[in-house]
């Protein structure tokens, strides 16, 4: 048997066959990788819940329409010739934000977790506390809130009532420039983002939640919340 001429033809089959069985393994496994992914995909996709996309989608809409229509409802220009806005519209358009988030985060918080912002939901999913695919979900309520609210306003406030000329939007003052308006944009959202992670997620916080049962309590995270948002517009 060791002397047949067979065996180095043997050998060479078999040595020419190990590389595509190698290249077969290797299909093989990244396919199957690549179906648990998709599959963790599908689960995930499944998992999405259509009552906290309605939630986020219905609290958007109603944040843009009393916090932006608070703003268009009431002038807020000086008389002395000062491009800044009256200090008492600031505060009234600051306190109607946080006021509205706040109770915004009571009313929905139990079904998507009071979100209500696109930065807030992405922090949340940086933190593994929303999947990626609720996040997304999320994201395209809060959109699609956030249009319904522009929608509301155009249909509650003739043109020549809105006070802002821009629906309560955003913009950059007299006298700013562009890298201020952002730099306080990104300073607030931090600060918003901050807070909602800390009060409702952070383990060390645990104490204080619990505490939001009691009568009067003021470690109630969507409080926190509506505070954070009246600081940040102030």
């Amino acid at each position: 048997r060791f002397g047949s001429t067979s065996a180095p033809a043997a050998l060479a089959r078999r040595a020419r066959k190990v590389p595509a069985l190698q290249t077969l393994r290797g299909i093989f496994l990244r396919t199957g990788r690549m179906a648990s992914k998709v599959e963790s995909v599908l689960r995930e996709f499944k998992a999405v819940s259509p009552i906290a996309c309605l939630a986020e989608y219905s609290a958007m809409a109603l944040f843009v329409v009393f916090g932006c229509g608070s703003a268009m409802g009431i002038d807020g220009s000086r008389s002395d010739g000062v491009s800044s806005p009256l200090p008492g519209w600031v505060l009234m358009v600051a306190l109607a934000f946080g006021l509205t988030i706040a109770a915004l985060a009571y009313a929905v918080g139990h079904h998507s977790g009071g979100h209500i912002n696109c930065a807030v939901t992405l922090g949340l999913c940086l933190v593994g506390k929303c999947g990626c695919m609720q996040g997304l979900a999320n994201f395209a309520a809060q959109m699609l809130g956030s249009v319904t609210g522009a929608v509301l306003l155009c249909l509650l406030y003739p043109e020549t009532m809105d006070k802002t000329s821009s629906l309560g939007s955003n913009g950059v003052g007299e006298g700013w420039a562009w890298h201020n308006a952002l730099a306080g944009e990104v300073l607030g959202t931090f600060l918003l983002v901050t807070v909602v992670l800390q009060t409702t997620c952070c383990p060390k916080s645990s104490a204080n939640r619990a505490q939001a049962d009691a009568p009067g309590s003021s470690q109630e995270p969507a409080l926190l919340v509506g505070l954070a948002g009246f600081v940040a517009h102030v």
